[in-house]
């Protein structure tokens, strides 16, 4: 399975962009801090009354997660071991959501960037910690 395929299942059940760019921002979020336990059944759809429509639920189940034989459950773009951003890009050309991926990008990079500082507020242990530094974040 690939994130192309949950982008066409997002788009053909809520007919919406912006869930869309959710599910994009979600991918993303995955390869950056390492979550390669994506499997379908961690994108899940509910139905919302006030817009009529189903929506993606929350996201769920995120953890570090070294994955089977160290590659995502998902594949982006065909590449499970190490997404890249032209991966990404591939994918977000094909959508059309270039400019909103580059700011997702951004956005995911610099809160990675100091996922240290949130890991010692969030009182991660220092085992777990160490965990991290074996395999940085993207």
């Amino acid at each position: 399975l690939d994130y192309e395929d949950l982008f066409r299942v997002v788009l053909d059940v809520t007919k919406s962009r912006q869930e869309l760019l959710k599910s994009f921002r979600q991918m993303i979020f995955n390869i950056a801090t390492h979550n390669r336990d994506d499997h379908s059944k961690n994108f899940a759809f509910f139905w919302s009354q006030p817009e009529r429509g189903w929506r993606l639920t929350p996201a769920y189940d995120l953890m570090f997660s070294n994955g089977i034989h160290g590659e995502h459950t998902m594949t982006v773009a065909g590449e499970g071991r190490q997404p890249a951003k032209s991966h990404i890009m591939q994918l977000a050309k094909q959508f059309s959501v270039e400019t909103e991926a580059k700011q997702y990008l951004d956005q995911v990079g610099a809160v990675v960037q100091n996922w240290k500082q949130y890991a010692e507020q969030a009182e991660v242990s220092v085992a777990s910690r160490g965990l991290f530094e074996r395999f940085p974040v993207s």
